[in-house]
């Protein structure tokens, strides 16, 4: 039988680990994969242009540069706020998205 490679409307499983330029690792990805429902926009553009056409096992490394991901990091966004604004399940050091009653 043979393997079915991916391609539009094809749901494959991606085991997903990310690494810095340094090639420390980020973070790793759940053992079992996550589902992604290709052609669709569900991931970045230039990620499953790397994926297309690969088979099950195949192993793909995969740069991308902030304008194929989330952008540029804008230092005009990160804020510092006192830790006793955040709640009771916050620790020092912690990244937070949006800050509870901030505009």
């Amino acid at each position: 039988m043979e393997q079915t490679t991916i391609g539009p409307d094809t749901v494959a499983w991606l085991q997903i680990d990310m690494f810095d330029l340094k090639s420390e690792e980020i973070e790793k990805g759940p053992a079992e994969g996550i589902p992604v429902l290709f052609g669709h926009g569900d991931i970045f553009p230039a990620l499953e242009k790397a994926l297309l056409g690969k088979k099950e096992g195949d192993v793909v490394n995969v740069t991308l540069e902030p304008e194929d991901a989330f952008g540029e990091s804008d230092p005009e966004l990160i804020k510092a706020v006192p830790l006793n604004l955040l709640g009771d399940n916050v620790e020092e050091g912690m990244r937070l998205e949006g800050v509870p009653n901030d505009p």
